[in-house]
């Protein structure tokens, strides 16, 4: 029950973390919340200690930021002009229904590191003259309303939620993945250099990365901090990351089944080049991840998109198993601790077309 509490508020506020009471009888406990996990205190009675009142006293002076409201993330005042021209340009590009006219409206504000989006060798930090860490300037601000695509159903996830923005200095508009939290892992590159590295193999039926970069790389707000307290928890960094292409839906959305098998086979086109062009193996092949791009002449094609759980195949690294569920391999799913093989993902293929046939083509 305390669980899908703090699911209900991650997945409806910007939040990187978030706090509670439980209070039982005469007793109470404090648990912080991040996507690592959770940190619980001990048991203590409040009408004889003052923790209680303390911890109300330093939450009502504390910053947005230290209660964990993710301040990269502005409502904007529904009434203000700046909220309306956001909402006629994405009711114009059809991203709001015109009759929505209480859509909340939301600025985001991007951190964009030049060393997330390109090239390197795996060898290679991120370290001025000085040896010292650089931080990540902040980019651009995008306008948009309620998220495209919400992943946000349990606590200890990447928490992925993504949004069709405008940028109102280019008139333009691209994919947000505002909240995206990262596995800390030295074996897991972020998803900008990832991008980086097969466009520049060629890899073809993938998407453009424009901008991205860990958020506010100075504060541990925008790091979880429950692993510090049990080191078998995974470490999650929040990271943001724009598209080019903006999608019409995932491989459910065919139009029939001549388009799903080539939204399939563009799929797997593009997993074949980043296997022979640049040693990537995708590790998370799932109806969410295969989309659907249609270009301005109505040309519609597949895309095989979020390549953050990918897997150097140069490299050896501790094994450990990655996918979504309903597609994983039956190896894999039978195996706690699994060597992730392209077989695996040539696998997750055919569980994907026989689970989208399955439940939304026509048959008997």
């Amino acid at each position: 029950q305390l669980i899908s509490y703090a699911v209900a508020q991650f997945a409806h506020q910007f939040r990187t973390h978030l706090f509670m009471v439980l209070v039982r009888g005469k007793t109470a406990r404090f648990i912080r919340w991040d996507h690592a996990g959770a940190i619980v205190s001990n048991e203590f009675e409040y009408a004889e200690k003052s923790y209680l009142a303390d911890f109300y006293a330093r939450y009502t002076h504390a910053t947005l930021a230290a209660r964990g409201i993710d301040t990269t993330v502005e409502s904007i005042p529904f009434n203000t002009d700046e909220a309306a021209r956001a909402r006629t340009a994405l009711q114009d590009k059809g991203f709001i229904p015109k009759t929505a006219k209480m859509a909340p409206i939301f600025k985001f504000h991007i951190w964009d590191n030049p060393n997330n989006s390109k090239l390197d060798d795996d060898n290679e930090d991120e370290h001025d003259e000085h040896g010292e860490t650089q931080e990540s300037p902040l980019s651009k601000t995008y306008y948009g309303s309620t998220p495209f695509f919400n992943a946000i159903h349990s606590i200890t996830s990447r928490a992925t939620r993504v949004f069709k923005v405008w940028d109102p200095e280019s008139d333009t508009f691209v994919l947000l993945k505002s909240d995206s939290w990262r596995v800390n892992s030295t074996s897991i590159k972020p998803e900008g250099k990832v991008y980086a590295r097969l466009h520049a193999k060629r890899v073809r039926n993938i998407p453009t990365c424009l901008e991205a970069g860990d958020v506010n790389p100075s504060s541990s707000l925008h790091r979880t901090l429950t692993q510090l307290h049990d080191d078998s928890l995974r470490s999650h960094i929040h990271y943001q990351l724009t598209l080019k292409e903006i999608c019409v839906g995932n491989v459910i959305d065919f139009k029939d089944t001549k388009e799903l098998t080539t939204i399939l086979r563009d799929a797997l086109i593009a997993h074949d080049d980043a296997l022979r062009n640049s040693s990537i193996l995708h590790r998370d092949v799932s109806v969410g991840n295969i989309l659907i791009f249609e270009d301005d002449s109505g040309k519609r094609k597949g895309v095989l998109n979020d390549w953050e759980l990918c897997k150097d195949l140069r490299i050896t690294r501790e094994a450990e198993r990655m996918g979504t569920w309903q597609f994983i391999s039956a190896a894999l799913l039978q195996t706690p601790v699994g060597c992730h093989e392209p077989r695996d993902d040539f696998e997750s293929f055919f569980h994907v077309l026989g689970w989208t046939a399955l439940k939304f083509a026509h048959h008997n």
